[in-house]
């Protein structure tokens, strides 16, 4: 009965689609014809492939309806700037191409079994710890290929950059990959763990250690694959590192951690900028809005709010945002009924770290690490599939 409703529904939409588009311009209320044409056709063809989603085997509802708020809102601000400014909003379009580019990472991975997705984890160990070992080499100064984007050698944790460029981000990366190693049944998975720490600390990263240690602490409310003596040594190189840089001034170390560089006075900023009819705070004003104001508000440098949630609350209003909250509320209702095991518990932490990180981050917009939220999402909803056989 239900997959007759789905079909039925799927069939409906196909003839709308289908029998409506030479009346296409009515609907828009446009002069030009194939540009109404255009719009119409694409816009149906959006809830095509939303509903794909929806009523996929593994059903997935809030991801259904991100999709389709986010192209409805992108696909507005897109035909509104053609058809006034007879120009196409390619700092609108790319973002959502990107999000889209998730969305078929998805439904991809909707095809991976259980067994499969271990494997791939595996390999992912593999190629995270061969990272490890090449910030190794940059401590040491025989790194020949990359150099830091901030261009600053001075001091070792500038030098730390890994394959990402910057030194904040790669103590993210590495924060978000911890789970891999707490995983990994090798006699390597000890001193991996305990070099990723040693980066994490070393780099100093504020957003990169408080990520490390809430994902550390929700895998460790399941499994417990590392003995006391493994914290202390962690925390006595901490405390080495932290004495070498700041000493026993603890008022700077505090400082330092608990400074949030600018970001506040930003915040701020994006706040009031929305408490107006223009700032679109219910509705959003499209993916890549922020790009758009870059050149032009007093923080000039700034594309990104450092807080996915309020960077998204911009871009996408009140209604984007409470979208995305339902799709993470989602994705822990599955991971609730799922058996747990050491597998679900890896992807959930992962996802627990990348969530701390948007607070203070944007590892949304870094492909590196917005991989690794895709890997955590979907495997997940790869797992519960598997489990129903679908």
């Amino acid at each position: 009965m239900q997959q007759m409703l789905e079909r039925n529904s799927q069939k409906t939409w196909f003839i709308i689609l289908l029998c409506g588009l030479p009346f296409s311009h009515f609907v828009f209320r446009y002069k030009d014809l194939w540009l109404c044409q255009g719009m119409y056709f694409q816009v149906g063809v959006l809830v095509l492939f939303c509903i794909s989603i929806w009523k996929n085997k593994v059903q997935n509802k809030p991801l259904a309806l991100l999709t389709l708020w986010l192209g409805l809102v992108t696909s507005y601000f897109w035909w509104y700037v053609l058809v006034r400014y007879k120009q196409h909003a390619i700092l609108t379009f790319l973002p959502y191409f990107n999000f889209i580019c998730f969305v078929i990472f998805y439904k991809a991975a909707l095809w991976l079994k259980k067994e499969d997705i271990k494997k791939i984890l595996d390999f992912m160990t593999y190629s995270v710890f061969v990272v490890l070992c090449y910030c190794v080499l940059q401590v040491f100064w025989f790194d020949q290929f990359l150099t830091p984007l901030d261009n600053l050698t001075k001091h070792i944790q500038y030098r730390l950059v890994g394959t990402i460029g910057n030194t904040s981000h790669l103590a993210g990366y590495i924060a978000l990959t911890l789970p891999l190693f707490y995983r990994w049944n090798s006699k390597l998975a000890k001193p991996a763990i305990y070099l990723a720490w040693g980066i994490i600390l070393i780099t100093g990263s504020t957003s990169g250690l408080l990520t490390a240690v809430i994902a550390t602490v929700f895998y460790l409310i399941f499994y417990r694959p590392f003995r006391w003596y493994d914290i202390v040594l962690v925390g006595g190189f901490g405390l080495v590192v932290f004495a070498k840089k700041y000493g026993f001034d603890f008022g700077r170390l505090l400082l330092h951690y608990g400074s949030l560089s600018g970001r506040l006075e930003f915040w701020e900023y994006l706040v009031d900028t929305a408490k107006s009819q223009q700032g679109m705070a219910i509705t959003g004003k499209g993916l890549g809005f922020l790009n758009t104001i870059a050149a032009t508000d007093p923080f000039r440098t700034w594309r990104h709010a450092h807080c996915e949630y309020l960077h998204y609350w911009r871009e996408l209003g009140f209604i984007g945002l409470g979208l995305i909250g339902y799709a993470i509320v989602d994705y822990f209702r599955i991971f609730k009924k799922s058996a747990n095991g050491v597998t679900e518990v890896t992807l959930a932490s992962m996802m627990v770290g990348f969530l701390v990180l948007s607070a203070l981050s944007y590892p949304s917009h870094l492909w590196l690490l917005s991989s690794l939220g895709m890997v955590s999402y979907s495997f997940m909803y790869s797992i519960k599939g598997d489990r129903y056989g679908s």
